[in-house]
């Protein structure tokens, strides 16, 4: 049975945790080449034959390392009375024929060293010590006899429970202490185990161990040690809270969870995505093992048989008759998660981590969400599917590089099972015109699934123009003074790789009034990629200065607005206009002109039947008055700015009349002009002498 909604709990997990795993340090140590272990529920006094089987299996699931009880209640039955070190023998002999690592659970007191008064010897068997020089003594005899072959020791199994220890945290503590020392004294390189703790309940009673005078207990073992039995979505979250809490308590060590299972029998799988009997038992172990070694677990003991009751009863990789009370010639059946957690083992051995498996496939490989305009909004699902044998563990959806595109709906599981599909719903809300290219990523312990996402966005303001943004307007015929008529042609083109529906255009603003619209050829148009259409604007200044308006284009998406902004440039003007004529010799006169601007002057010069003044007339004087008029015409063009008479400035000019015209009065009439316009003509009276 499986959720499709469910979201992924490995990888989610850990970006989730990410910023909280970097506070702890130091990191946690590496997991071993294998860190996979079993978690046997042997004991010393469980049949040869039995104990055999279970190291062998451990074996063939390719584990490194065995739990298993080393009772001293087992090999210190009697106060006084010889040791019994048969069991423990046969354990490490067991070990080196395998080839595994033994972590030994000293778990109990012999009853005759019990400090309470509880009835029986099991239940005295789980109370603290009444001298804790005894039980030093003990422990140094237990290491001694085994090291170096056993050199991990786990002081007590879910002492936090008080179904297994009648003490006080206080009590627990002194033990914990106690048992480090003489461990330490015999093996300074064997680690010693807190005890295993239950679950994340636990915290309260342990603080309470920690804080409890005279005994160090957080710098009383080596290993920290938590079970792990949760729905796989809380498993991360409660491993990394152990983490924070031992950090907050000084210990930023090494962790491992010695027991660690879940059932096969659906009626106690707890987890709702994981309730298809034993092939949900091994998808579970497959996602759940990885997720606490990248969590920082350095072993992972998994539980190795069915034992006891409730989901206990099928919690194990071996079903059969392997339950207590053990017998001799046990009949093993290998459930599917036997090769499940063999296949993790081994990927450890050889890769230094998990397996990648076929990773997940999309389809398409490549997707193009359709065309949308700027401003709306446009869906389109990807279909993601498990093409291998395996389940794949997948992390949540991401786009990179896309802006306007986004994730509206990941329906893919944590988990997706072989052939299984998903869908991701890739929303397209475009922030810019053109074309947007994204790529969609999924992760997955498998290696991540790429799919390129392409979109193209039209609007009428993505429309371009070498013009933009300032386009300029066309002075007239006669410059772009006031009253003379400007226009702006302005060429649109179409970039984007899509057909835009261009609507109506309309000016608006200040000047509105004196701007029209005399061309539009974009009205209504259906422009094609690369295509082009053209507005004729006309603007008539009725002052001096700047006008301002703005040209509004309608139709897909945004409109496109130009800025209009041409500017009435008054026409250049004479300033200074004089005659300089020499009195004695009486030449042809030379005109100065000033102007305000550099300028063509235009001249011309129109004879008068006027008399000639007495001063420079001569013999052909008479003859002068009775001749017909004489016009002329000129060009000249100013020069730099200058300084002239009477502390004037401007652009300087010199127009003499030619010598040999006909004496008499003439009126010169002379008009500036230049890109502006032309400016006022001015007029003056010059002498040709006789």
């Amino acid at each position: 049975m499986f959720d499709a909604g469910h979201r992924p709990v490995r990888l989610l997990a850990l970006v989730g945790c990410a910023v909280a795993l970097v506070a702890v340090r130091p990191a946690p140590a590496r997991a071993a080449a294998n860190p996979i272990g079993a978690h046997s529920m042997l004991q010393l006094n469980s049949p040869y034959p039995f104990m055999q089987t279970m190291f062998a299996e451990a074996a063939r699931m390719h584990a490194s390392a065995i739990r298993l009880d080393v009772a001293p209640a087992l090999i210190f039955p009697s106060q006084g009375g010889a040791a019994d070190f048969g069991g423990l023998d046969e354990v490490m002999a067991l070990a080196q024929e395998y080839h595994l690592r033994v972590l030994a659970d000293l778990f109990t007191i012999p009853p005759w060293m019990a400090g309470c008064s509880a009835i029986g010897a099991v239940a005295r068997s789980r109370c603290a010590p009444d001298d804790e020089a005894d039980y030093g003594s003990i422990i140094t005899r237990i290491v001694s006899h085994a090291d170096p072959i056993i050199r991990d020791w786990e002081i007590w199994n879910e002492p936090d429970s008080s179904a297994f220890f009648s003490g006080s945290p206080q009590q627990y503590a002194d033990m914990l202490r106690t048992a480090h020392d003489a461990i330490k004294a015999v093996d300074p390189a064997a680690n010693v185990l807190l005890g295993g703790l239950s679950g994340s309940s636990a915290m309260s009673w342990l603080a309470q161990v920690f804080a409890a005078p005279g005994a160090d207990a957080a710098g009383a073992f080596d290993i920290a040690n938590v079970h792990e039995r949760s729905w796989l979505d809380g498993l991360i979250s409660e491993f990394v809270g152990w983490r924070w809490f031992l950090s907050a308590h000084g210990f930023t060590g090494t962790i491992w969870v010695t027991e660690h299972g879940y059932p096969a029998d659906p009626s106690f799988q707890f987890d709702p995505h994981y309730r298809g009997g034993e092939s949900s038992q091994a998808a579970f172990l497959r996602a759940s093992i990885p997720s606490l070694v990248d969590a920082g677990a350095a072993m992972v003991f998994v539980t190795e048989r069915d034992n006891l009751g409730g989901q206990f009863a099928s919690e194990g990789l071996l079903g059969g008759d392997v339950s207590d009370p053990p017998v001799s010639d046990p009949y093993v059946i290998e459930r599917p998660a036997f090769a499940a957690v063999a296949h993790i083992a081994d990927c450890y051995t050889l890769l230094g981590r998990d397996c990648p498996g076929v990773g997940p496939a999309a389809s398409p490989v490549t997707k193009s969400v359709p065309v949308a305009r700027l401003g709306s909004s446009a869906p389109e699902t990807v279909n993601v599917s498990d093409p291998g044998s395996a389940p794949l563990e997948l992390g949540p959806a991401a786009l990179a590089g896309a802006p306007g595109l986004s994730i509206a709906d990941d329906a893919c599981p944590a988990v997706l099972e072989p052939d299984q599909r998903c869908a991701i719903t890739v929303r397209f809300t475009p922030v810019t015109p053109g074309r947007i290219l994204g790529e969609l990523r999924v992760p997955s312990d498998a290696g991540d699934l790429s799919v390129t996402v392409g979109a193209v966005a039209i609007s009428v303001s993505g429309l371009s123009s070498p013009q933009l943004p300032a386009p300029k307007f066309a002075k007239g015929p006669g410059g772009d003074g006031v009253g003379i008529v400007q226009h702006l042609l302005l060429t649109l083109t179409n970039p984007m790789p899509a057909v835009v529906h261009v609507g109506v255009a309309s000016l608006t603003g200040l000047d509105a009034v004196r701007f029209r619209l005399v061309a539009n050829t974009c009205r209504g148009a259906l422009l094609a990629p690369n295509a082009r259409c053209r507005v004729t604007v006309s603007f008539v200044p009725r002052r001096l200065g700047v006008a301002h308006a703005v040209l509004t284009l309608r139709g897909d998406g945004i409109p496109l607005t130009v800025r209009l902004a041409p500017t009435a440039s008054a026409p250049p003007a004479i300033e200074l206009l004089s005659a300089q004529t020499a009195p004695r010799r009486c030449p042809a006169p030379r005109m100065m002109v000033l102007t305000s601007q550099p300028a063509v002057l235009t001249w011309r010069a129109v004879r008068s039947p006027r008399p000639l003044g007495s001063r420079c007339a001569s013999s052909s004087n008479a003859r002068s008055r009775q001749a017909s008029r004489v016009l002329l015409r000129g060009r000249a063009r100013t020069g730099d700015r200058l300084r002239a008479a009477r502390g004037r400035r401007g652009y300087a000019a010199t127009v003499t009349l030619p010598a040999a015209l006909p004496p008499g009065m003439y009126r010169l009439t002379m008009a500036p002009d230049n890109a502006h316009g032309r400016g006022a003509p001015r007029a003056i009276w010059v002498t040709v002498p006789g």
